[in-house]
This record gives structure tokens, C-alpha cells and sequence, in this order.
């Protein structure tokens, strides 16, 4: 049966990816999945009205030109700042529910060493711009967008002023810590690197209006995914990972325009399926 539906629907799924790629604002994930006993991964590129997925052995760049998708994309594409999104030709937009995650560990843990509340500070003006765009309905206007930017670099320079650049690993010859270990760029000035050098990615959300604050629709689109792997293990196929994940695209898609799913499952097994809006 889900191979028959899976069969019936390849031209319907074919068509949500074809208009995903096309859409102006695009959210892109991927988790650890388990496939004949290995560790596979299972790619997502979402918007808020359709939902595509697909299962693949790699989870970067040599996923992104099998699977084809990505590359496409023309409009934004929000995602948690792996580096092989990067090389996508397209504008950017970086997760800040992940900045916000990093931000408190890094208050929490790292400020016991040097006291300074950069990171909290940090936590408080994204949330600020957040409220303010929610308030407005849209983006800031230039003179705000300029005072958020000022806070930005001045907390910025805080940040890396108090954090130390690295810290050694490894042991000495007595057994002990020592300094012949590799030196480690510590969780705070990897995280401060990304905030400098990619802050137009950060602030998107306040600048261009439809761009989100976070990438939680992606991670929204996985979460059956882990549900499946927590009941089942894994998945005995590959074939059986690709049947799975088309009906999951088609019926995750219709969900979200609000369509009456037990008829659209009778539709399938017709081969007549309801089709989706594919305006995404």
C-alpha cells in the first residue's frame, strides 16, 4: 500500500520540490536518520504552506547536488549556518534561535570564568528587534535599523574583549594538563567569529520583510521523522525511507493547507490525488 501511494505521488511530490525551490523565502534542515542500520540523513526545504523531503547517505554539498533542490533556490534560504549552505548562490538568513541557545550556554558557563553580561546583552537586543518587527508587522525603518547595528558592534567588541581566543588541549608528560596540546578556539570566539562576519545573515529578519526570526518551520518539518525512528528503529530500506518521506511530503503539505487528509489519502490510492496550492 505505501508503495503504491508513494508510486502515485512522485509527480505531485516532484511538483511541491519544483515550487519550494521558486519561493521567496525558503527554510532548509537536516537530522540523523537510520537506514539499514547506518546513519543517513534526512534533508528538508519547507515553506509555510508546502513541505519537502528526502532521505540521503551524505548530509552536505554532495547531498545538496544529488538531491538538486537547493542549488535552485533564488529567494532567501534560512537555515542553522552549516557550512555547506554557504556555498548555495542565494541571500542568507542564519537561525537566531540557535544564536539565542549558543548565547545562554555561553552566558551561563563562560561568564563564571570573566564576569560580563555581553551574552545576556546579546539574548535581549535580538529579542528587542524581534518584538519591535512583530509590533511594526514588517521591517524596521533605516534609523532603527542603523541604532540595533551600533548595539550589535558595540557588544560585539565586549564580547571579544572578555573572552579568551583559545584554550589548549592535551596532556603534558606528567600526565597533567599541560600547554603541548593543540590549541582550541574556545565556544564563545567561534560563535562571536559567526555573529561578526555573518551579521547581515543575523539581522535579516529586521531588514527584508518575510524573513523569520528562526528556522523552527524546518526543524518542525523533521520532528515526524524522529517519531517514526523512536517507534520503528530505523528504516530496513532505502526504498523504504523514499516511500516513506513522499507520502510524509504530500500529507505534511496538505496539512498545512488545511485539507481534509483521509480524503486526500482515498484520492491517492485512486491515482486522481487532491493537489496541493503550489503557490509556496
Amino acid at each position: 500500500f505505501a508503495q503504491e501511494a508513494a508510486l502515485s505521488l512522485q509527480a505531485t511530490v516532484a511538483a511541491i520540490g519544483q515550487a519550494v525551490q521558486g519561493s521567496s523565502v525558503v527554510h532548509a534542515d537536516e537530522t540523523g536518520i537510520r537506514i539499514t542500520g547506518k546513519l543517513h540523513w534526512l534533508h528538508c526545504a519547507v515553506t509555510t504552506t508546502l513541505t519537502w523531503l528526502a532521505p540521503h547517505a551524505k548530509r552536505g554539498a554532495q547531498a545538496f547536488e544529488a538531491l538538486g533542490l537547493l542549488w535552485g533556490v533564488q529567494g532567501v534560504l534560512v537555515h542553522d549556518g552549516l557550512a555547506s549552505y554557504k556555498g548555495l548562490a542565494c541571500t542568507h538568513s542564519l537561525c537566531n534561535a540557535h544564536h539565542i541557545r549558543e548565547l545562554v550556554y555561553i552566558h551561563e558557563q563562560e561568564s563564571e570564568k570573566i564576569w560580563d553580561p555581553w551574552a545576556q546583552e546579546m539574548i535581549d537586543l535580538l529579542r528587542q528587534a524581534l518584538k519591535e518587527v512583530d509590533l511594526k508587522g514588517g521591517p524596521l525603518d533605516a534609523p532603527r535599523q542603523a541604532w540595533f547595528e551600533a548595539q550589535w558592534s558595540a557588544l560585539l567588541e565586549r564580547g571579544e574583549r572578555f573572552t579568551p581566543q583559545s584554550q589548549r588541549t592535551g596532556t603534558s608528560q606528567d600526565g597533567g594538563l599541560g600547554s603541548r596540546g593543540r590549541a582550541k578556539q574556545s565556544k564563545a570566539t567561534n560563535l562571536l567569529k559567526r555573529l561578526r562576519e555573518h551579521r547581515q545573515d543575523v539581522w535579516r529578519f529586521m531588514r527584508e520583510d518575510a524573513v523569520p526570526f528562526t528556522n523552527n518551520l524546518a526543524e518542525q518539518a523533521l520532528r515526524m521523522a524522529k517519531v517514526k525512528q523512536k517507534i520503528s528503529g530505523c528504516f530496513r530500506t532505502e526504498h523504504g525511507a523514499q516511500t516513506f518521506f513522499t507520502i510524509r511530503s504530500y500529507l505534511a503539505t496538505m496539512a498545512k493547507q488545511k485539507a481534509n487528509l483521509f480524503d486526500c489519502l482515498v484520492s491517492v490510492f485512486n491515482r486522481q490525488p487532491i493537489q496541493p496550492c503550489f503557490a509556496g
